[in-house]
C-alpha cells in the first residue's frame, strides 16, 4: 500500500516536471520575443530621432555655439573672424 502511494507520488511529480518544462519553454519564447520587439522599437526611435536631431541640430546648435564663441572672444578682448 505504501509502495503504491510512493509510486503514484513519483508519477505525479514526473508529470509536473514535464509541465514545468513546457511552461518554461513558453516563458523563454515569450521573453525572447518581448526582448526582440522592444529592441526593434528602441532602434526605430533612435533612427527617427537621429534624422530629426541632425537637421535641427545643425541649424540651431551650430548657431548657438558660434554665438557662445563670439561672446567668449569679446570677453577675452579678442576678435573672432567667424560670423
Amino acid at each position: 500500500m505504501k509502495a503504491v502511494k510512493i509510486l503514484r507520488k513519483r508519477m505525479l511529480c514526473d508529470a509536473c516536471q514535464a509541465e514545468k518544462g513546457g511552461a518554461m519553454k513558453t516563458l523563454l519564447i515569450r521573453l525572447f520575443l518581448w526582448t526582440a520587439f522592444s529592441a526593434a522599437l528602441l532602434l526605430t526611435g533612435f533612427a527617427a530621432g537621429f534624422e530629426t536631431g541632425q537637421s535641427s541640430g545643425f541649424t540651431k546648435g551650430g548657431e548657438w555655439s558660434i554665438m557662445q564663441a563670439d561672446l567668449l572672444a569679446r570677453e577675452a578682448g579678442v576678435f573672432m573672424p567667424v560670423n
